[in-house]
């Protein structure tokens, strides 16, 4: 593979949209998971709303509303999808 992108890593960033709104984006979690199941797991306990995108750089991409960085890092770990060391926090 060719890319720039470090799958390794997943990394976990939050934009502001306009406001006080927030966009969370989680990408680089590794194929062998079923994003679907992950996001919907994470729309239930979290309370928002989230999507998965395809994106030419990144692979896909799962976006959630609010600034829900945190939960899911915690998530993340505690299911052993990432371990510490390899998840990257960006954003606010």
């Amino acid at each position: 593979m060719d890319n720039d992108i470090d799958t390794s890593y997943v990394t976990i960033s939050v934009e502001q949209r306009n406001g006080k709104k927030m966009k969370t984006f989680v990408y680089g979690i590794d194929i062998k998971f079923d994003l679907k199941k992950i996001l919907s797991h994470l729309k239930n306990t979290l309370n928002c709303s989230g999507t998965i995108k395809k994106d030419e750089k990144y692979g896909e991409i799962m976006i959630f509303t609010g600034n829900n960085k945190k939960a899911i890092y915690d998530f993340l770990v505690k299911e052993e999808i990432s371990s510490i060391d390899n998840i990257v926090l960006k954003g606010l």
